[in-house]
């Protein structure tokens, strides 16, 4: 993937966003009231394909790294879970957006052992180019084994039609540690698709 660079002023957004804790808390009230649908395919990462990689999900390391990440059943919160281990990696996905639609991601996961994780927003336009615009939170692990809930609340910018949700690890380089993920979900909070500028 290519690199990508924030503007001072969006990454102070972007931090805003993401610690507002009132945010999340909104978005998750309304995902609850209205019953909104969670757009991401596969969240649960049920899904494998007969290559051992999760339906609809892309796994990227850089070839320095010794990442990888398994798909194992009585892993997760309910079910199978995306088990990382080794080096740094990350799995994405893609959601359709439009420009000023309000998005919220959430997902659950553990630590055991070292190493970091963070859950990002990346946007892409309709030809699929990177827009210079991230949103990253990086996780924050009560105790090993216990799990936890990330999530964000964001605008789509300017010329978006995806949005990537992301989730990244790294610091694996203990043969014991690990973190798993499980049950991520998107939702789009905004009422009515805004207009394509």
């Amino acid at each position: 993937m290519k690199k990508h660079y924030l503007s001072v002023a969006a990454a102070f957004l972007a931090a805003l966003t993401v610690s507002a804790s009132p945010a999340t808390e909104e978005a998750a009230k309304l995902v609850a009231d209205k019953n909104l649908p969670n757009l991401v395919k596969n969240g649960s990462f049920e899904k494998v394909g007969k290559d051992g990689r999760a339906v609809n999900w892309s796994f990227w390391k850089s070839d320095k790294s010794n990442g990888k990440v398994e798909f194992e059943k009585d892993t997760g919160v309910k079910g199978t879970g995306a088990v990382f281990t080794g080096g740094s990696s990350s799995l994405f996905t893609a959601v359709k957006v439009n420009p000023g639609e309000k998005v919220y991601v959430r997902i659950k996961t553990c630590k055991s052992g070292e190493g970091t994780a963070s859950l990002s927003l990346r946007f892409q336009n309709e030809e699929r180019q990177w827009l210079p615009f991230t949103v990253r939170k990086k996780i924050a692990f009560p105790k090993d084994g216990e799990w936890t809930t990330a999530e964000i609340v964001v605008k789509a910018p300017a010329k978006a039609a995806r949005v990537i949700p992301m989730i990244g690890v790294s610091g694996l380089d203990n043969l014991d540690s690990r973190i798993v993920f499980d049950e991520i979900e998107l939702y789009n909070l905004s009422p009515e698709p805004e207009e394509k500028k």
